[in-house]
């Protein structure tokens, strides 16, 4: 397949143009019939160093709530090779080899892997990108097997555009809020839901996905739950991702010691991401 590549002027350096998030759909069928219904979780990474971030582990935790709900179950993985996850990490999955396992792993991250489908596939997409191949990858099992309008679950935990200024990325993460009735749409919280009735994005079926506190925090806090409490604001952002608003985490923080009396008792600790101490609070 051609590629649109352009070495630049000054070192001959080739980059490959285009929107990395997105990837084709590569739909074949399957040669196999599922005694069953099979549910496909569609998320950009999967890796141990990776997954650690909440929007991946939510999905992951939506999907195990789900399986009991199907007789197969799959996990789709965009933007990673199979050599770069360890299978040992997943007791009861096994690498998708198109034969129809019960519990399976795709990896489409090499960008010759096919995806093979059947008429019993359902699909749950977890990111604005991971919505627009689930769109073509629907579009493609409806020509293939002679279906009618099939609509697909949406896990929605932020407001994405705002992850870009405006963009094509912008315009294509926003766009995939407007298939009202192709959509059922799943909030990871109220307050999101009230984000998006607002911005007059609502779905003909939603739910809400309630936050869930982390398995291993909550095995601490069985442990310790008897320790003696201490005065400390945990303040989550990452300096580097800019939808994380470090800045104004600080500068709230700058404001709250200014105003509040008893600020020095207090502790204050960062969360999210490693950043030099840089910053007062006075």
């Amino acid at each position: 397949m051609p590629s649109l590549l352009c070495g630049t002027p000054q070192t001959g350096e080739i980059r490959d143009y285009g929107i990395s998030e997105l990837i084709s759909a590569k739909v074949v069928a399957g040669g196999y019939a599922l005694a069953g219904n099979r549910i496909n979780l569609i998320i950009p990474v999967i890796s141990e160093k990776k997954r650690h971030f909440g929007g991946v582990a939510t999905a992951i935790r939506l999907l195990q709530r789900l399986t009991g709900e199907f007789e197969f179950a799959r996990i789709i993985v965009t933007h990673e090779t199979q050599s770069e996850v360890d299978l040992q990490d997943w007791p009861g999955w096994s690498h998708d080899h198109g034969d129809g396992a019960t519990r399976s792993i795709l990896f489409l991250g090499d960008k010759s892997a096919s995806l093979s489908i059947g008429a019993n596939d359902f699909f749950l997409a977890t990111f604005w990108s991971t919505a627009v191949y689930v769109k073509n990858v629907i579009a493609e099992q409806r020509r293939l097997f002679g279906l009618t309008a099939r609509r697909f679950a949406y896990l929605i935990q932020e407001y994405e555009p705002a992850f870009y200024p405006g963009s094509a990325r912008y315009t294509i993460a926003e766009s995939t809020y407007h298939d009202r009735d192709a959509v059922i749409a799943i909030f990871n919280s109220q307050p999101m839901t009230e984000v998006f009735k607002r911005k007059g994005l609502e779905f003909s079926e939603q739910y809400i996905f309630g936050s869930m506190l982390n398995p291993r925090l909550q095995q601490l806090r069985t442990a310790y739950g008897d320790v003696s409490k201490e005065q400390v604001i945990l303040a989550y952002a990452r300096p580097t991702v800019p939808q994380n608003d470090f800045d104004l985490v600080v500068e709230s923080l700058r404001a709250w010691a200014g105003m509040y009396p008893d600020a020095e008792h207090w502790r204050v600790v960062s969360a999210g991401e490693a950043h030099e101490r840089t910053c007062c609070l006075t």
